[in-house]
């Protein structure tokens, strides 16, 4: 079972440990966290040294944020690092196939959900060979999907919006300030959690994006052909 964790920036390395063979670098909800150039050039050194493999993980993207991912991409393969890339836009699709063919595509948690894969798909035809979840229910392969598959703990997601409650909310806090202005404020506050009747179990809301608790139940992975766990720490968004 191959072990990945989420890194998005130097300090996240606090919760690595020598399980983790590959670092999932990014951010699947908001482009705007996604490091910038020198905590990039610093996290590939760490990876580099650690001898820890890199999948890059981007989200749902505007036109802005293709421009912030595009330049991501291109210094990952100047450093020779773009082996995987996992996608929740079909745009990043459409760029990498187009620009970058010798990177495997992983489609995101965001978009595994609703498609299968088998040998007539057009996903399958376009080279994609893995599927990414975070809840075992929505796990459903059958024989014919030849597909590897990864799962992510401890938290599921079940909502992503533009919108962002924190956004720029220590200088506005009368205006609807969710989408544009953001200086990043959801890193300082931290998670809150919401109880609601129509929730089973209590959700966690972090910056745009809702979640909530899952786990890990080790003797049906293999049975959902899960090949790879993917650990998010701290919630990182």
């Amino acid at each position: 079972m191959e072990r990945a964790i989420i890194i998005n920036r130097i300090k996240d390395f606090k919760y690595w440990n020598k399980k983790y063979n590959r670092i999932y670098l990014g951010n699947e909800f908001c482009y705007r966290l996604l490091p910038d150039r020198k905590e990039l050039e610093n996290i590939i050194k760490i990876a580099r040294k650690k001898r820890i493999k890199i999948t890059l993980l981007t989200g749902q993207i505007d036109s802005q944020g293709l421009r912030i991912v595009k330049k991501i991409i291109k210094y990952l393969n100047k450093e020779q690092v773009l082996e995987e890339a996992i996608i929740n836009d079909y745009g990043i699709l459409n760029y990498l196939k187009r620009t970058f063919p010798n990177c495997q595509i992983i489609l995101g948690r965001m978009l595994s959900r609703f498609v299968r894969l088998d040998q007539n798909s057009f996903l399958y035809k376009m080279n994609i060979r893995r599927l990414e979840f975070d809840s075992l229910d929505e796990i459903k392969i059958k024989k014919q999907q030849l597909s590897n598959i990864s799962y992510y703990y401890p938290y599921s997601f079940f909502s992503v919006s533009r919108y962002c409650p924190v956004a720029d909310i220590f200088n506005n806090r009368s205006e609807n300030h969710g989408i544009i202005k953001c200086s990043k404020e959801c890193l300082k506050i931290g998670e809150l959690k919401i109880n609601n009747p129509i929730f089973k179990k209590s959700a966690i809301l972090k910056g745009n994006a809702l979640f909530i608790k899952n786990k890990v139940n080790f003797k049906i992975l293999d049975k959902k052909g899960i090949n790879r766990l993917v650990f998010q720490p701290h919630m990182l968004i």
